[in-house]
């Protein structure tokens, strides 16, 4: 989330990043078969919004932040 509100996918390369990055971590966590290879559990369903709505809180305070008004 960090990466998209600060990037704003701008460009190809960015989005590819982002993509493969949230596509790669799902696959390799969510499914068991993969999670096992690499000692790793799923999250539950609880553990999996908090983690999305930390995400979206960080980003929240970067795009507020970047986007503030400045008096002079």
């Amino acid at each position: 989330m960090l990466t998209i509100a600060l990037s704003g996918l701008a460009n190809f390369i960015s989005r590819i990043m982002v993509g493969a990055t949230i596509a790669l971590t799902l696959l390799l966590v969510q499914f068991p078969t993969l999670a096992s290879l690499l000692h790793l559990t799923p999250l539950h369903l609880k553990d999996l919004v908090h983690s999305a709505a930390g995400a979206l809180g960080i980003a929240m305070i970067v795009v507020m932040g970047r986007f503030r008004v400045q008096s002079h």
